[in-house]
């Protein structure tokens, strides 16, 4: 059974990726439209009701850069042949220090 209340980004890895730029940016979308509240005046009227609310347009910024960044850039790498941006247990060991020469 789910945990209640879920604490999904309090268990994302923020230092993976890109989901520190994801939660950032759609923060920043969500307080937006209370710091310029006249800000959608001018985009049309079905923009401007989504946009206007900050739940809205912060949840839609955060799925549509979540499949951007996260979900399509890999695939697309992956299938160029390259691997993603790998993880702490796929990245090479530093090499050893050899010792000096006299």
């Amino acid at each position: 059974m789910p945990e209640w209340p879920p604490h999904h980004l309090g268990r994302a890895d923020l230092n993976a990726g890109s989901n520190a730029l994801i939660v950032a940016v759609a923060l920043a979308f969500g307080v937006f439209p209370i710091a310029f509240a006249d800000f959608y005046h001018a985009f049309p009227d079905k923009v401007a009701m989504i946009a206007e609310s900050g739940i809205s347009a912060g949840s839609i910024v955060a799925v549509l850069l979540n499949l951007l960044l996260n979900h399509t850039g890999s695939a697309r790498t992956e299938a160029a042949g390259r691997p993603a941006s790998p993880t702490a247990d796929e990245r090479p060991a530093p090499p050893a220090e050899q010792p000096a020469r006299a």
